[in-house]
């Protein structure tokens, strides 16, 4: 941007003789300069890692646009505070010398909005895409990147907002860039531009519809959340009261307020290199008036959900030619609110437990799949809720062949049925303590687990209480290392007996995508593949009567023929 005309220049005091009376320090005045400045610097890291804050200079300001800072020392995070009231949080590691991982993330998302308003709100992020979020089209902002290492994509949650990405060194400028044109950036409709948005927008939901398995994950949770709404998928006819002029309102106002973000770089990021990126385009995003800080995640509006009561059993039929079944089996899971952070280790324990056991039957033994999981999912309910317990659910996914589904199922459960009645042997929890240790050890090198330590930790309930975020890490060490601490046999069967339901055949759900091959050859060719081995037997004994009398009919047929001539 030109520079202001300064004063001298206005009143035409800006004279080759006035400029050569401004003497220009010399090089020694510019290093002892620079060494006072280094001297600060190092004055006030020291405040920081002794837990003080840096007290402000005059100006009101530590650095232009930073109004205050803080450090983590358990954690090693530098955490700044700027004018506009956006919170960064800053790790520097050496784990990748390339590699910056970037989130910017918000508490509130689409729970808060009005059911008549849900399908136009959460259509946002697909407008905002197609209308140039960052402030340029799609296909312009690609050229404009071509050539660095940076990906940046807004999303929005049931309970959040986020950015995430990465981006190398070397790009960190043009990150915050694109930070700054996403929340600065007015998108409006133009009067040619609604129809074809609104074209794409129906042919990505055209080609999910044409996706089996969208329509089989579709179903799976409209079954296990009793039919809630945030998990219901929009058809064209909801599509089509989609309100595009408001979608883009809703998407400006979820990324405008920088007071509701706390933006975490974790990586190969040096502060000195940073600042000047954050002062120039973090620090110059205006804040939004009457908007508020943070929200607190305490009071976020909780989505309507509840697991089945009782078992359900379900065949999800699907177009497909390929021969392949996908099952999974999905079981409630309940924590104890006050030991949440506790049973949620010997929860991860107990899956891969399991998830050992039913490789080493399913697969090594009878080889009967092509892959297996399990996994945890808790994102259903919300950091507000303050029921005694936190209700999430466990999936054992695996894929199969469509004859051996029904089997597979079964011996799933048994699986978990005996290890809640016998537990595991001693070698079992051994190999797990074992594993785990190398896990940790691994997880404890790489940027994407302390940045997501970092991006959870200030979204969590403990840092809404306490406000400090070594806190939330040393919640999270300890409880880790009581539990490896107390695990036994008996210890972590009686967890599998308190975590999922006992008898585990008592609440569960087990859905199913079935292929369903087109036309009526290939269907009926299907029904045959998959039937069992006694009704194969006795079609083919079936099929090979037919083909005999079909034969003797013939010769018969031909034989008349030839006593007619």
């Amino acid at each position: 941007a030109p520079k202001e005309p300064t004063a001298a220049a206005e009143d035409g005091r800006g004279s080759k003789g006035h400029q050569q009376q401004q003497q220009q320090p010399t090089q020694q005045q510019q290093d002892e300069q620079h060494k006072k400045q280094e001297t600060q610097q190092q004055q006030d890291d020291q405040q920081l890692q002794a837990g003080s804050s840096v007290p402000r200079p005059a100006g009101g300001m530590l650095y232009p646009g930073v109004v205050s800072e803080r450090h983590y020392p358990d954690l090693e995070v530098r955490e700044l505070t700027l004018v506009n009231g956006m919170r960064l949080a800053i790790k520097q590691t050496d784990f990748l010398a390339d590699e910056v991982l970037l989130t910017a993330v918000a508490v509130g998302g689409l729970s808060e909005v009005p059911r008549s308003s849900f399908y136009t709100a959460s259509m946002s992020g697909v407008v905002g895409s197609q209308l140039g979020q960052f402030g340029h089209k799609p296909e312009v902002l690609g050229e404009l990147l071509a050539g660095r290492r940076l990906a940046l994509s807004p999303s929005e949650g049931a309970y959040g907002r986020s950015v995430k990405g990465s981006a190398s060194p070397h790009d960190l400028e043009v990150a915050a860039q694109l930070l700054h044109m996403l929340m600065t950036s007015e998108m409006q409709l133009q009067p040619g531009e609604m129809d074809s948005v609104m074209v794409q927008v129906r042919q990505g939901i055209e080609a999910q519809l044409r996706n089996p398995l969208h329509t089989y994950h579709s179903r799976v949770r409209l079954i296990n959340y009793d039919s809630c709404y945030f998990f219901d998928p929009i058809t064209l006819e909801e599509l089509d009261k989609v309100d595009l002029e408001a979608s883009c309102k809703y998407h400006r106002a979820a990324f405008s307020n920088p007071a509701e973000f706390t933006v975490v770089f974790t990586g190969n990021v040096k502060f000195t290199a940073l600042l000047p990126v954050i002062t120039t385009y973090l620090a110059t995003i205006p804040a939004a008036p009457g908007r508020g800080g943070p929200r607190d995640c305490r009071t976020l509006t909780p989505l309507p959900f509840k697991f089945p009561e009782q078992p359900v059993v379900e065949d999800v039929e699907v177009d497909m030619v390929s021969p392949m079944t996908q099952s999974q089996i999905t079981l409630p899971v309940g924590l104890d609110r006050a030991t949440a952070r506790e049973q949620m280790w010997w929860l991860s324990a107990a899956c891969r437990l399991l998830e050992t056991r039913l490789l080493q039957k399913l697969r090594f033994e009878f080889g009967d799949v092509y892959t297996v999981s399990v996994a945890s999912f808790f994102g259903c309910e919300a950091p507000s809720s303050t029921g005694p317990q936190l209700w999430g659910d466990v999936s054992i996914a695996f894929t199969c062949d469509p004859a051996n589904k029904d089997r597979l199922v079964e011996l799933a459960l048994a699986t978990l049925e005996r290890l809640q009645q016998e537990g595991p042997t001693q070698a079992e929890v051994d190999t797990l303590l074992n594993v785990e240790k190398f896990d940790w050890e691994n997880l404890t090198q790489e940027n994407s687990f302390f940045h997501d330590v970092i991006v959870n930790g200030y979204q969590s309930r403990k840092f809404a209480e306490t406000g400090d975020l070594d806190a939330v890490w040393a919640r999270i060490r300890l409880s880790r290392e009581e539990v490896m601490a107390q695990m036994t046999p008996a210890s972590l069967q009686d967890m599998l007996c308190r975590l999922f339901p006992n008898p585990c055949r008592s609440r569960y759900t087990a859905i199913t995508m079935m292929p369903r091959p087109p036309g009526l050859l290939g269907r009926l060719a299907f029904k045959f593949a998959t039937a069992s081995s006694s009704t194969q037997i006795a079609v083919a004994l079936a099929g090979a009567g037919l083909l005999v009398a079909a034969t003797a009919a013939v010769a018969v047929a031909a034989s008349r023929r030839r006593a007619a001539q």
